[in-house]
């Protein structure tokens, strides 16, 4: 089959902003990083590579995905989050 369907890739960063989840909770900005990296397009679980990715999701974002599930039938919710990341 040679090299047809793939798709090579030496380096890549992404970034995308506004991210809502298929269960609701926006993440705010997200970044896709890495390489090398082969997408193989014709069977996709056969590509290669390291891909890290990270997200930043705010306070605001997690509090309103709390209102809009109110687990145990909680609601008003406030969400503070740390200098050191703890919330």
């Amino acid at each position: 089959m040679g090299s047809h369907g793939l798709i090579q890739i030496g380096e890549m960063t992404t970034k995308m902003t506004w991210l809502m989840t298929p269960i609701g909770l926006l993440i705010d900005e997200a970044t896709l990083s890495g390489g090398p990296i082969t997408i193989n397009t014709d069977e996709l679980e056969k590509s290669e590579g390291d891909i890290a990715f990270e997200a930043t999701i705010k306070a605001k974002s997690v509090a309103v995905f709390l209102e809009k599930l109110q687990p145990g039938g909680l609601h008003s919710f406030t969400v503070t989050i740390l200098p050191d990341g703890r919330s």
